[in-house]
Parts: structure tokens; sequence; C-alpha cells
């Protein structure tokens, strides 16, 4: 029955599920500021200016309304920075305010990363360079001075059931807290907050083609490097054959110590590669998807909304607005792995071929693969197959480990921001119909 109970508790989607409306979860985002995190804020924000709708008894805005009334009930309730694509500092705290809802905190981790900037590749640089431009791009925000760190506001959380974090950065200030914690309280980790960490790429995929590598110093741009594109001889694309051979995944490859150190003591929702990217081409099928990225952002809409008070009708113009502008500026081929993350954590896809993996299981290369029992296989595994293989109990680490994006789920993501976006179709969105 015990571990009946934990696998039940882990397999569940969100807690939120059992809130309801009532009681919200409160959500800390963990960024290194790359586009695609600026587009998971978006859709976050805009998510939650729906919720807000809805607790109003707005009919027309509830259009997150599905049959099991699954979708997660949550506030954000503050940001952190950790160094990544952009660097940690009040600067980037400062500008990171004017994407988010009015009065949410925001927090600097403290430490760089441990790589010269000379180092970087170019397209590092650039992706910076333009999530500074977008952000310096929106009106100012009233700036608010923290008192603390974003070690010690992640710290003062993780003993709450009701918090959840959601971490789409390498996992160094999440792993300070955790250690904050734990030295507190003179003992081993006790987080009760939920993780969720969008990281690491599954060790099949170099055979699958599910997942593309993104470690840090394996996902380059030669051609972008190029001065000259007649440079381009086979000696360069030896190179960079030779680079992309390294295998892994960014946030984990920039941290590995942490992301270990969490997952060996930490249960978590673990988000891969292959759980946040779209379909590759050659994995398509001939099926068309009504909704893709083009017709939703060439849609027109009317909004519903005088019955609203006017601070939240701004909220809701100024949060579509932001998205709107991301989504046409970057599309999706830039911001696919943490707008996906975002709306994995807001419970819109199917959780069922997800996998339950135990921490003693699961073995993670420096630069972020992950292999775990049946990572190699053709075999479908459930949920009830760690039990046969571990020896479980109220000590155990569990991890559920999001499944492949498939076709179906893209469909499912497009319809989800085409409901974000525009308030005017009175259905509702059902993830079941997709």
């Amino acid at each position: 029955a015990r571990v009946g109970i934990v696998a039940l508790n882990l397999m569940m989607p969100s807690v939120a599920n059992a809130n309801r409306t009532s009681n919200y979860r409160r959500l800390i985002v963990d960024t290194d500021l790359g586009l695609d995190d600026l587009v998971a804020l978006a859709i976050l924000r805009l998510q939650q200016c729906r919720l807000r709708l809805r607790s109003r008894g707005s009919v027309h805005h509830d259009i997150h309304r599905n049959t099991d009334g699954r979708l997660t009930q949550f506030r954000l309730a503050g940001v952190t920075i950790t160094s990544g694509i952009s660097n940690a500092n009040s600067h980037n705290a400062s500008l990171l305010r004017r994407l988010l809802p009015p009065d949410t905190p925001v927090f600097a981790g403290s430490g760089d990363l441990q790589i010269s900037e000379e180092s970087k590749p170019s397209w590092w640089h650039r992706t910076a360079d333009s999530v500074e431009k977008f952000l310096s791009s929106l009106p100012s925000a009233e700036r608010t001075i923290q008192s603390s760190s974003a070690e010690e506001f992640l710290a003062s959380s993780l003993n709450d059931p009701n918090v959840d974090i959601l971490c789409m950065a390498p996992l160094k200030t999440v792993a300070k807290a955790i250690d904050i914690q734990s030295s507190r309280q003179s003992a081993k980790n006790n987080t009760r907050a939920k993780l969720y960490i969008m990281g690491g790429i599954r060790s099949d995929s170099q055979a699958t083609k599910r997942g593309v590598s993104t470690a840090p110093f394996g996902y380059h741009d030669f051609v972008g490097e190029m001065e000259d594109v007649s440079d381009i001889t086979e000696q360069t694309t030896l190179m960079a054959t030779s680079q992309l051979d390294q295998f892994g995944e960014f946030n984990f490859a920039l941290d590995i110590k942490a992301a270990r150190s969490i997952l060996s003591t930490t249960s978590a929702h673990i988000i891969p590669l292959e759980a946040c990217t779209l379909v590759p081409k050659e994995l398509r099928c001939d099926e068309t998807i009504t909704f893709n990225l083009s017709s939703i952002l060439s849609r027109n809409g009317t909004d519903h909304t005088d019955d609203i008070s006017c601070d939240l009708q701004k909220e809701f113009h100024t949060a579509r607005d932001i998205l709107q502008q991301l989504l046409n500026e970057f599309g999706t081929n830039e911001t696919q792995w943490d707008s996906i993350t975002a709306a994995i954590y807001c419970n819109i896809f199917d959780s069922s071929l997800d996998t339950m993996i135990a921490s003693t299981e699961l073995s993670i290369s420096d630069l972020g693969a992950l292999t775990f029992p049946g990572c190699h296989s053709e075999s479908t595994k459930t949920n009830a197959d760690v039990v046969n293989r571990c020896s479980i109990d109220n000590e155990t680490i569990l991890h559920n480990l999001h499944s492949s994006f498939t076709m179906k789920d893209e469909a499912t993501f497009f319809r989800f921001i085409s409901h974000l976006l525009f308030s005017n179709e009175r259905s509702t969105f059902d993830c079941n119909t997709c």
C-alpha cells in the first residue's frame, strides 16, 4: 500500500488537480533568460490572467475548462535568475520585471558561469543580445529592491508543499537553495515543494533522432560563425561534426554537479529535450496540423472584457500583447523548449505515457545525457515496472520523466497558444479532443 501511495502521488500531474479554483499553487520560476524563457514566462503570465478571469465568473473566458478540470491552478510568486544564456545580475533582474505581472519579485542568483565570455560560441552572445534588446523595448517597470538573494528566497519556499518550482536554467541556484535548507535543518534534504526541471536528453536520442543536442559547446552554429560562407570546406564540416558529437543538454551540462546532486536527493518531474522539442521534419507524418504558428498569428480576435475590472483588463491586454510580440519576432524554432515546458506545467498534455524512475536507476553523463532502464528499448515500460526493479520505501527518490513530444502534442500546444491569445471564442479548450 505504501508503494502504491508513493507511485500515485508522483504520477499525479499536479496537486492543483485536487485543489480546483479555491487553492492556487505558488509558482516560482528559475530562468537563465534565453528567448525560450521569455516566451515561457509570457505564456505563464497570460495563463495566470485567464485563471483570474475564470475566478471572476466570466464563462466566455473559461477557455481552459475541460472534462476533468485538471489544468494547473497557480499564481506566479516570484522569479529567480541563474546565469546561463544571460548573466544573473541586477541589470537583467530590472529588465525582466518589464515582462512579468506587476509586483512580481525578481531575485538574481550569485555566481557566474565558469566559462569565459570569449569562449562562448557566437549563437550564445546573439541570443543574449536579442533577449536584452527585447526586454529593453518594453515599458519600464517600477524598480523593487529585493533584500534577499535568489538562493535565500528559494530556500525559504522549499518546505512549502503548496509551492512549485519550475527550473528552466542550469541548476546552480536551486542546488544552493537546497543546501541552505538542509544546513538549517541539520539534516538531509527534506524538500516538500514540487520541482519541475527542464533538463537532460535521453541517451538513445542519437538513435531515435528525437532530440537534438544542445550541450554548450556541441550546439555550434558553424555556418553562422564563418565570416565568408565560401570558406566552408570538408575540413570545417568535419570540425562541426566533431563538435556536435558532444552530445548533451545545455542546462545540465553547464552545472552537471548541481543536476546530479538534486536528482539524487530530491524527487522531480524531469522534462528532457525530447518532451519539449517540436517533432523533427524526418519524423513527421503526412497529416496536416490545423493549428500552427503562422495560422495563429494571422488571426484577428475581439475581446469580451467589459465586465472585468480596469486593472485586470489592462493586465490581460499587456500580457497578450507581449506574448504575441515575442512569437511574431522569434517564432518557435528558437523558443520551443521552455515554452513547451511552461505548457507542460500548465498540464495541457496527456501524461499517461510518462515514466517513473528511481534515482538509483538514473545515470547522467557529464553533458547531461540520461540513461535509465528501458531507455534504449522499443518496448513500452509501465510505471509499475519500477516497483519490480527496485526496493521502494519512504526513502526512495522517485522521478517522473515526461514522455517524448508527439504530433498530437504539437496540435494541442498550438491550440493552447491560440486560445491564450484570442478570447472571442466561446468554445472550451479540451486537450482530449486534439
